[in-house]
């Protein structure tokens, strides 16, 4: 018997498996001028004691216009590996790709991701991420980032963080209010300091 593979559920089971470090807002101006709000969910990957991925996502809302879809695309295509390098020397390994569009529920929103290797990342991530990468991605695509928010807890906190009941996320109107709400709930790490 042949086994069928689903992609898109083992993408998203792989992606609700991230540890997520990260989020900050950005614009971006697309379509004849049009400023587009996003944000970029800045996830964390070891292997071993030092080495590592930052996997970026960047998702931005479209309003269901095929236009601003195909504007995104164009301008998130010039986020390579030969674009990012020279803003990151010697502190870059390697660059993986992945569009992320197909897993989208809805055609309203835009999605992309890059990941980005790092010899040692382990408690560099935030050095890392201010002072190269955002700068770097800022650089190749023009974006204007708003300031990194932190999550503050350990990993165990992390994965024990849920979602807003239905009726809250209802009174969210954008993709950073809602990981605003995540972040701001206080971590039993920081409650014991």
């Amino acid at each position: 018997m042949n086994a069928v593979y689903d992609i898109k559920k083992s993408t998203l089971a792989l992606k609700a498996g991230e540890l997520m470090i990260a989020f900050v807002g950005f614009t971006l101006s697309v379509k004849d001028q049009i400023d587009k709000e996003g944000v970029l969910k800045i996830s964390a990957f070891y292997r071993g004691d030092a080495p590592g991925y930052l996997t970026l996502t960047f998702i931005i809302d479209t309003e269901g216009d095929p236009s601003i879809s195909n504007a995104l695309e164009s301008v998130f295509h010039r986020l390579t590996e030969e674009s990012i390098r020279p803003y990151m020397g010697s502190e870059l390994g390697e660059v993986i790709t992945v569009p992320l569009d197909f897993v989208a529920e809805s055609h309203n929103w835009f999605i992309h991701e890059i990941s980005l290797y790092f010899a040692a990342l382990k408690n560099r991530e935030k050095l890392l991420t201010e002072d190269w990468v955002i700068p770097a991605v800022a650089a190749c695509l023009g974006l204007t980032f708003e300031t990194v928010q932190w999550w503050q807890g350990d990993e165990e906190s992390f994965q024990k963080m849920t979602v807003p009941e239905t009726k809250k996320l209802n009174t969210i109107k954008s993709l950073k209010q809602m990981f605003n709400s995540w972040f701001s709930k206080p971590s039993p790490t920081a409650s014991k300091q």
